[in-house]
């Protein structure tokens, strides 16, 4: 058992180092750098999409901050919206994708993301994916940075509470977040410039499917000074787990979990 979880473990890893390098292995179901002519500076919500949960007037398509390119997202946190107390600014875009249907039960989605301006170790700026749980969009899974204990750290965590905390950001760089979402297992593995945070089970009960995914900036206090910034969104779907298991033979398994804490996005399907 344990062997088979370290090769679990490394076809994740291997998913993430080779799916730029494989297209012909792998399916792109959503790739972009928020460059025109797609997207124009102005809101970003009502973009190729992209519609506002939370937070309308927060998100731009910017010319400010691209991590590549010319553009990004950029989320002004003196434009985010209260709710239940927090301050959100939260984006999704429909996707409606079933990967156990189609055949590609692994699934990469990955962006570079940047915290700037005022830091802040109450908020948290993450991407993920939406399912449906009790008839509402619900971010499934999130992934990014957050402030934990006075300082910024890398996470992954699910709407049951659960979350792993990985290794540190440091404000105002460009980061990877990355996470491998296992439909078959039903469980998602995250990593931070390349380095393992840990691995959590989809929110119990939720829908096997992927209608949305999305980004988000949230503070648990005001964040006037602080921007986030997202760049780089991709999601592709991987079609054959047999493949990676011929290319991942002799590859060694990544193991190790940290703490557990709890964290999430929520918003009503439309």
């Amino acid at each position: 058992m344990r062997a088979l979880k370290q090769l679990r473990s490394a076809l994740m890893a291997l998913a993430i180092v080779g799916i730029a390098t494989s297209q012909s292995s792998a399916g792109v179901l959503y790739e972009t750098g928020f460059e025109p002519p797609t997207f124009t500076p102005g809101l970003f919500p009502g973009q190729d999409g992209w519609f506002a949960g939370l937070g309308p007037d927060a998100a731009t398509i910017s010319t400010a901050l691209p991590k590549d390119g010319l553009q990004s997202v950029r989320i002004d946190g003196s434009e985010l919206q209260e709710f239940s107390g927090f301050h959100f600014g939260s984006y999704a875009r429909p996707l409606n994708y079933d990967p156990l249907a189609s055949g590609t039960p692994i699934v990469v989605l990955s962006s570079d993301i940047n915290l700037t301006g005022t830091e802040s170790a109450t908020c948290g700026l993450s991407v993920g994916l939406s399912a449906v749980l009790n008839g509402e969009f619900v971010a499934n899974i999130l992934f990014g940075v957050q402030g934990q204990n006075g300082t910024l750290v890398s996470y992954i965590s699910n709407m049951d509470g659960f979350s792993i905390n990985g290794p540190a950001y440091t404000f105002g760089e460009w980061a990877n977040v990355t996470a491998v979402f296992d439909f078959a297992n039903r469980t998602a593995t995250g990593y931070f410039n390349g380095q393992l945070i840990g691995e959590v089970t989809f929110t119990a009960g939720i829908d096997e499917g992927i209608p949305a995914m999305n980004i988000a900036l949230g503070s648990s206090a005001p964040i006037p000074g602080t921007i986030g910034y997202v760049d780089n969104f991709s999601l592709i779907a991987v079609p054959e787990p047999g493949t990676l298991l011929m290319l991942g033979i002799g590859i060694l398994g990544l193991v190790g979990h940290t703490s557990l804490r709890g964290r999430g996005w929520r918003g009503r399907a439309a």
